[in-house]
């Protein structure tokens, strides 16, 4: 797992150097102002809202906010996000093997203040998701028998159970130029962490 998570955020990288221009524009102070419209994709390790807490898992965000409203030295944005993750866990013990499977997708608003300190091409920013989710859980396996141990098998059950989808996040972006920077949250939502690539796309 430690290795696909790390191949995954070597492409990342690999795409956000290719894709930088080559002009050498320069990067704004508090790229994002009243009427900006900001878009970062990125991905990192899953959440799991369903589940026993173990596993690993890897999920994808894509987000979009526009700036509202000037409050203070920063701005409030409000846009929405659209997530996919995907967790997995093998249990093989004596008495039993049991493969699980989640998979979660995430459809919500989200709300947010940014605020660049006056550093060019630097936006600091936290907020909040609210929306809804859908998990999707399967597993299969073999479980022990009593006496002669003799195996049974457990596969086909499922369920899609609906969710709320809340969250908090802060983040940083760091614009190389007006239009593209390279973009990093904590928190909880989709993921616990990412990284990615963000847009100014005006």
């Amino acid at each position: 797992m430690k290795k696909r998570s790390t191949y995954l955020i070597l492409m990342v990288l690999a795409a956000f150097i290719l894709a930088l221009p080559s002009t050498q524009a320069q990067a704004p102070v508090n790229p994002v102002d009243k009427d900006s419209w900001i878009l970062n994709i990125g991905i990192g390790p899953a959440t799991q809202p369903f589940g026993n807490g173990y596993g690993l898992g890897i999920g994808g965000k894509l987000a979009f906010e526009k700036g509202m409203w000037k409050v203070g030295p920063g701005v409030i944005t409000l846009g929405g996000d659209f997530g996919l993750s995907f967790s997995w866990r093998n249990w093989d013990y004596v008495t039993f093997k049991l493969k699980e499977r989640w998979g979660n997708l995430f459809l919500g608003a989200r709300g947010a203040y940014h605020y660049g300190f006056g550093v060019k091409g630097l936006d600091v920013y936290g907020g909040v998701p609210l929306g809804i989710g859908f998990d999707r859980y399967t597993h299969s396996g073999y479980i022990a028998g009593y006496g002669d141990l003799s195996w049974e098998t457990v596969s086909g059950y499922k369920h899609t159970p609906i969710f709320p989808y809340l969250g908090v996040f802060i983040g940083g972006s760091y614009f190389f130029n007006n239009t593209i920077g390279i973009n990093g949250e904590l928190g909880y939502n989709v993921t616990y962490a990412n990284i990615g690539l963000v847009f100014k796309l005006n």
